[in-house]
């Protein structure tokens, strides 16, 4: 089509106008970088802070405004691509968030970032292949000051992607190179999971002890150890970490960790050797724990466990109980022996580190001696998700909810997530857009769906 020179013109001239002025919203902050976006409208830093503000307050006109004035003046610089992508991703629309940063990249080939940032998007929309190839990218492209920091997300991609040899393969070999330290400390504790994962306890806790040489005062090494003493059949290798750390480190958080670690270590000792779990020493170790944090909800409700395998403890049990109801949080059903207690914790701590076959396992001896336990369900059926045994997790989850007549939030999230692994996105778009989704989940679910089912490959 020819248009005549005035018609040309008008539609030159809209283009080039550009997006209306930004309006300051409430906080100082925010008013300041508005003042500065006006002043300097290509800092595309200051762009990012206010978008960051915007975001947290849900000021979704005051955000498109930022990332209209950002790709307007910036159109250049790749970051404004970020930037956008970062609001579509936060409207819930990938397919568009997806084509900025693929824009980022063709801007910016050699950089890390739009990988990174696609990577983060693919993983999100449960997409494993893409993300891998991604993560690939960035490390082929990193520099030395970040290609061992990017390895290291690739490694944890691929061990939760069901790669887990590979993952052990690649960790060691970080590990025993030159990276930081703390890049290193990160991979030990992987190893450490892995091994867990293997059932090799003794490979786990020696990776733990390489982690914690490498980083002694680091916080999440001290919370990795107290999880793996529930997770292991014999934590005791583990105490002289614990005490170590109490008799160096003042920091609250590390020696709530040790003393948690600590009590574990002796309770489940005594236990399996059916010795008194109330021992003076056991519960000096307690009360040194309350004085830190006597409100923590995880400790309260093993303790709360623990003493309820006692009738004479009643009047404790009923004290934490209202303790854990003032909290926020039930208190959990009870175990009926003390070795299907001990048999409980590692199962939920192997799982929370990631070693999801040895919880299975526990929950294969666990589950037929302690019917009254609901949780154990959502346990193996999270268990199964993890481990990948797609068919089985789905045809166990709908066993569950035939009996409880369709309602189970985690379960039905997990089921969606399986079909999307499945690619069984158009069914899901199907179902959910029948039933106009309501809960964020289904909301987010709908979205990666429509991502899956309409995206340019």
């Amino acid at each position: 089509m020819r248009y005549c020179p005035l018609i040309l013109l008008c539609l030159l001239l809209a283009s080039c106008v550009a997006p209306d002025p930004l309006e300051a919203p409430e906080g100082d902050k925010a008013a300041e970088l508005v003042a500065r976006l006006k002043d300097h409208p290509t800092d595309v830093e200051a762009s990012a802070d206010l978008l960051r503000i915007q975001m947290e307050r849900s000021d979704a006109e005051g955000a498109r405004l930022t990332v209209e004035h950002t790709m307007f003046h910036c159109s250049g610089d790749f970051r404004a691509y970020l930037l956008a992508a970062q609001y579509h991703r936060w409207q819930l629309d990938l397919l568009t968030a997806e084509k900025e940063l693929r824009k980022a990249r063709e801007l910016v080939p050699l950089r890390v970032e739009p990988r990174v940032a696609l990577a983060a998007l693919y993983r999100d929309a449960a997409l494993d292949t893409d993300e891998l190839i991604q993560r690939e990218a960035a490390v082929q492209l990193a520099d030395d000051a970040t290609r061992a920091e990017l390895l290291l997300d690739l490694i944890y991609t691929r061990a939760t992607g069901g790669q887990a040899q590979r993952a052990l393969d690649q960790a060691r070999a970080l590990a025993n190179s030159a990276a930081p330290s703390l890049v290193r400390c990160r991979a030990w504790l992987l190893i450490s999971e892995l091994a867990l994962d293997a059932s090799d306890e003794t490979s786990a806790v020696a990776a733990l002890l390489e982690a914690r040489k490498l980083e002694p005062r680091d916080r999440s090494v001290v919370r990795f150890a107290a999880r793996l003493a529930a997770a292991l059949a014999n934590p005791a290798p583990l105490r002289a970490m614990f005490e170590d750390v109490l008799a160096k480190q003042e920091d609250p958080e590390a020696r709530f960790g040790a003393l948690f670690g600590l009590w574990t270590t002796d309770v489940c000792l005594a236990l399996r050797a059916e010795k008194d779990a109330f021992s003076k020493e056991i519960e000096a170790t307690w009360l040194r724990l309350l004085e830190i944090d006597e409100g923590q909800p995880d400790a309260l409700s093993r303790r709360y466990l623990l003493i309820s395998l006692h009738e004479h403890r009643k009047p404790e049990a009923e004290r934490i109980k209202q303790r854990l109801e003032q909290l926020g949080f039930g208190a959990p059903a009870t175990a009926s022996s003390a070795a299907a207690l001990v048999r409980l914790w590692r199962a939920e701590d192997c799982l929370r580190l990631g070693a999801a076959h040895p919880c299975l396992a526990e929950l294969d001896q666990l589950m037929p001696r302690e019917p009254r336990m609901p949780a154990l369900k959502l346990l193996r059926a999270t268990g199964l998700f993890v481990t990948r045994q797609d068919a089985a997790c789905i045809e166990y989850i709908n066993g569950l909810l035939a009996e409880t007549q369709g309602k189970g939030d985690e379960l039905i999230a997990m089921k969606r997530q399986i079909q999307l692994r499945q690619g069984k996105a158009i069914e899901l778009v199907r179902e959910l857009e029948g039933s106009e989704p309501t809960s964020q989940n289904d909301i987010w679910v709908l979205a990666v769906a429509r991502f899956h089912t309409y995206r340019v490959k």
